[in-house]
């Protein structure tokens, strides 16, 4: 009865925890299908390449702060537990939108970059170390109980499409994101506890979280994440190529509607691979690295179709493409391995590995738009 008892309060919290995913998602949601509408409107007033160039400029700033503060988010977690940051994070997130929706200019859009960007820092790290304290890292429980919640908040993120497509407003999308933003905090609140033990967390040393660079002696620890450090940054590249959505309202004259639906066909595709991912087939066919091979080949392609396509409907195929692409799940696995037989606190390693890519933050958002006004003039 004990042990049922226990299994019993195990699941709510993690329900409690969903729950207030649930809530982020179809926030975030909103702000994605929103946000970058709302700067060409009311701060850019029309001009596209002024609103890419200023959001591109606003995400190196902050890729410098992250890289700063990073270490900091996850030796703050590793010290003083998930929940004050489950908790704080959106809350503090939906006063930063709430701020450059009642203000908007170019100063107002600047903060909010920034404040948005502190304010979220250790929410994912803090959700995923929160999910490893309660099953272990790259255990089968974890991911399991990762690909039901990714199941769901899809399904959570089909729905928000369709609410925000159906309001069209971006400011009104924008403020319903606040308050759903609050509700998810409330959640966190209400139905978490805390999952770090008090044995288990580490002395927050100043001189090590002050220190950016720190991710380079964790790594050099082992060969292994020596080896995967390299794939792991070219595998990161595309992620910061933020030209797409601004690219397909100039040359499509997308808008809201037209946003929502890409985000469709891509939210459908990944409730699809949530159900091929969790035995990883492909991996197990191929291999690592054949699987890994594949996935940079229909990146490609995918951005050959995005580039050259003269028909807005062929978009949607990457959406199908993108099912067969799980080099990163592979390559993330052999990471997690590695980091559980090291022995690494959940924020260290997700700090390490974010500030791992950090180059690539401070140089390739200025390069992807600088060729899109290019390209444009």
């Amino acid at each position: 009865m004990g042990v049922a008892g226990s299994r019993m309060a195990g699941m709510g919290e993690i329900n409690g925890l969903l729950a207030g995913r649930v809530f982020l998602r179809f926030s975030f949601t909103l702000v994605h299908l929103a946000m970058d509408q709302h700067l060409i409107d009311a701060i850019a007033k029309g001009d596209h390449v002024k609103a890419q160039r200023l959001s591109s400029l606003m995400s190196t700033v902050n890729s410098v702060i992250s890289f700063a503060l990073r270490p900091v988010a996850g030796a703050l977690l590793d010290s003083y537990g998930r929940k004050p940051f489950l908790v704080l994070c959106p809350l503090f997130s939906a006063i930063a939108r709430a701020c450059v929706l009642a203000r908007p200019g170019t100063r107002e859009y600047v903060a909010y970059r920034i404040l948005i960007n502190i304010a979220l820092l250790p929410l994912w790290s803090a959700i995923t170390s929160y999910l490893c304290d309660k099953f272990g890292r790259a255990t089968p429980k974890y991911t399991v109980a990762m690909q039901r919640m990714r199941v769901i908040l899809t399904l959570v993120g089909l729905l928000a499409n369709r609410v925000g497509s159906r309001i069209g407003s971006a400011k009104t999308n924008i403020a319903l994101s606040c308050l759903v933003n609050l509700l998810a905090s409330a959640s966190f609140l209400l139905f978490t506890s805390e999952s770090l033990k008090k044995e288990e967390r580490k002395e927050f040393a100043v001189s090590k979280a002050a220190n950016p660079l720190s991710f380079l002696s964790l790594i050099s620890r082992s060969q292994r994440l020596r080896s995967l450090a390299p794939i792991l940054i070219m595998q990161a590249v595309p992620d910061y190529d933020y030209t797409s959505g601004t690219f397909y309202r100039q040359r499509f004259g997308w808008k809201v509607t037209e946003t929502a639906n890409l985000m469709f066909f891509n939210q459908i595709s990944g409730i699809i691979e949530s159900w091929v991912c969790p035995e990883n087939p492909m991996i197990r066919s191929l291999g690592i690295k054949a699987t890994t091979q594949l996935s940079g080949i229909l990146g490609t392609i995918m951005d050959l179709n995005s580039a050259y396509t003269t028909i807005p409907e062929t978009i949607y195929c990457n959406s199908v493409l993108s099912i067969f692409m799980h080099g990163r799940t592979a390559i993330d696995a052999l990471v997690s391995a590695e980091a559980k037989r090291l022995k690494l606190g959940s924020g260290e390693l997700s700090a390490a590995l974010a500030n791992l890519t950090t180059p690539l933050r401070f140089v390739m958002p200025a390069v992807y738009s600088e060729l899109f006004a290019y390209f444009q003039s």
